[in-house]
């Protein structure tokens, strides 16, 4: 407020007492201003429910009133009235709630609102807060899993990811439960994803493997990791539980995952395909290297002796190792046919823990025949048609028999092929007389060296016939 006066000058005024005249004028100020924003600010958990708060003031003159708003990002507005604030004063203004569901950085504004404002620097303040997720969990249990054999040895192996949006470090646990020892009291929580990781620390009486470990992850990031081996012993099912523990944690629901595995006794069985050679009928006093396909039919790699007699005047044993389902032709060492007759042959294996004994042998029978020596490989008996056939399976390890007959006497080829098309070696390649033949490919390409396994085709031309058999090399 300011006082006004206006005056005369007038030498000799004989009336002074109208030469002046006073009175007074009010400049009015109008101007409010954002202070401070309370709330929110820093960083805050997800989820908290937060009043957004603002100091405001009157920098004017007189008594206002005005709108004020607040701002969080691009989600959340919020408009308040002050009332008849007087000059020079401050009031905290509370808005509308907000719930912090929205994660991350998020700029955050108040505003005063105010007709004729001299000052409008003040009318606005910024600021930020950070939503805090805290959240980590196992996302899956890779091993163990399926079906094991007893006995073997295993580093449990989890997934787990960083759910929340700062980098953590946290300890993950692993436990392995016999199932059938598990606790009645427990059995409806442990298969109902409820368990609580305070008495599961607890459960000591059906507990037969524990392993923690600590692990450090970025916002988003998972890892695969792996514990302390374990070895499968007792044949059992067992339950599997692993998870993590995070102070602040705000999900548990992703914390726990859960699995299962079954260790079986380990299944010892080895056993005889069939007899490869010798066959049919040969002549006396011809040399042969009996052959044999032996397979495991067991889950555990063998090494086992099989065992070759014909008659009571041959016997040989070789050792062989073969991995579970593999497929293999044994040779034995030479035998010269004799004496002339029809003599019993039987190849078999001698697994001691062979859990299944019917297919540990083979019998069949062999005919030694006078006669002078014939061309090598060929039997006397005359067939009616051409034939070409692969002698027992045409899965083989090393060697396998291929068997043709000839109804009349031609022109003979016999090729091995490998799945492109290529021609891998030729097994025969000349004229013969009417009659059965036998071949037997080793596995080796043209230069002798040991083709690698796959599919190849035997391939027969005879005159006008052509025939072709598949075979499966299943070593290299």
């Amino acid at each position: 407020t300011y006082s006004t006066r206006c005056s005369t000058a007038l030498t000799g005024d004989m009336n002074p007492s109208n030469n002046f005249l006073t009175d007074s004028v009010i400049v009015r100020v109008r101007d409010v201003g954002v202070v401070q924003i309370l709330t929110p600010s820093g960083t805050i958990d997800s989820g908290v429910v937060i009043i957004p708060q603002a100091k405001v003031k009157n920098y004017g003159s007189q008594r206002e009133s005005f709108l004020v708003t607040f701002k969080i990002g691009n989600f959340y507005t919020n408009t308040q009235t002050v009332a008849n604030l007087n000059p020079g004063d401050s009031v905290v203004v509370g808005f509308a709630s907000w719930t912090a569901l929205q994660r991350g950085n998020h700029s955050t504004k108040c505003t005063v609102a105010l007709t004729g404002d001299i000052n409008p620097s003040n009318n606005f303040l910024t600021g930020s807060v950070t939503v805090r997720v805290r959240d980590v969990g196992v996302s899956a249990i890779l091993m163990p899993s399926g079906i094991i054999d007893s006995g073997t040895s295993v580093a449990p192996r989890i997934k787990i990811k960083n759910f929340g949006n700062e980098r953590v470090s946290f300890p993950v646990w692993f436990r392995i439960y016999r199932s059938d020892n598990l606790p009645l009291n427990k059995i409806e929580k442990f298969f109902g994803y409820e368990i609580n990781n305070t008495n599961l620390l607890d459960t000591k009486d059906n507990q037969i493997y524990e392993d923690s470990i600590f692990v450090e992850l970025s916002p988003g990031d998972s890892a695969i990791r792996d514990f302390r081996i374990w070895t499968a012993t007792i044949p059992d099912t067992y339950s599997l539980v692993s998870f993590s523990v995070l102070s602040g944690d705000m999900n548990s629901n992703n914390d726990t995952a859960y699995g299962s595995v079954i260790v079986r006794k380990p299944l010892h069985d080895v056993g005889v395909l069939s007899i490869l050679a010798p066959i049919g009928s040969i002549d006396s006093g011809r040399v042969v290297n009996p052959q044999a396909v032996c397979k495991n039919f067991g889950t555990i790699s063998e090494n086992f002796p099989v065992i070759f007699r014909i008659g009571e005047f041959y016997i040989d044993t070789l050792m062989i190792t073969l991995d579970p389902g593999r497929i293999d032709t044994v040779e034995f060492n030479s035998w010269i046919a004799s004496p002339i007759g029809t003599h019993i042959m039987i190849c078999s294996t001698a697994l001691a823990s062979d859990t299944n004994l019917t297919n540990n042998f083979v019998r069949d029978s062999v005919r030694v025949v006078p006669g002078v020596e014939i061309a090598e490989n060929k039997f006397p008996l005359l067939p009616n048609k051409f034939s070409l056939e692969i002698i027992s399976s045409n899965i083989f390890g090393s060697k396998i028999l291929i068997k043709y007959g000839l109804p009349r006497e031609c022109d003979i080829k016999l090729e091995i092929y490998n799945s492109s098309g290529k021609r891998v070696c030729i097994l025969k390649i000349n004229k013969e007389k009417p009659g059965f033949y036998y071949v037997v490919w080793d596995g080796c390409d043209k230069k002798g060296n040991k083709v690698g396994k796959g599919v190849y085709f035997c391939r027969m031309e005879a005159g006008n016939f052509i025939a072709t058999r598949k075979i499966i090399k299943v070593d290299n």
